[in-house]
Parts: C-alpha cells; structure tokens; sequence
C-alpha cells in the first residue's frame, strides 16, 4: 500500500515473460519439430537475425 492505493511492479522482465509463453505454446503441440517450423517460417528478417544472434549467446546444447 502506498497511501490508499496498491503499487504493484513487475516480478518478470517482458522478456522472460514471452519466453514463458512461447515454452508454453510449445508443450502444448503435439509435433514439436511442425511446430518450430510454423514458427521459423513465419520470422521476419530482423527476427531471424535476433535469433542467430541470440544463438552465439546460448548455444543449442
């Protein structure tokens, strides 16, 4: 409470927060692979860039 109202923040970063819907989305398809496909058809070229960049950091293991 601050004065008579609720101050609420944030417990995730947007980020991590579409990073839990997407997980989500995934678990829930029956072919995981069709689903990345869908998925990776779909990138913009600044989204595919995003992701091969995001791939330097965090390699698949």
């Amino acid at each position: 409470m601050e004065g008579r109202a609720y101050s609420y923040e944030a417990v995730a970063s947007r980020e991590a927060y579409t990073a839990r819907l997407m997980r989500g989305g995934l678990a829930t398809s029956n072919n995981q692979a069709a689903a990345f496909v869908h998925f990776l058809a779909e990138l913009t070229p600044a989204e595919a860039e995003a992701l091969r960049q995001a791939l330097k950091i965090v390699p698949p293991s």
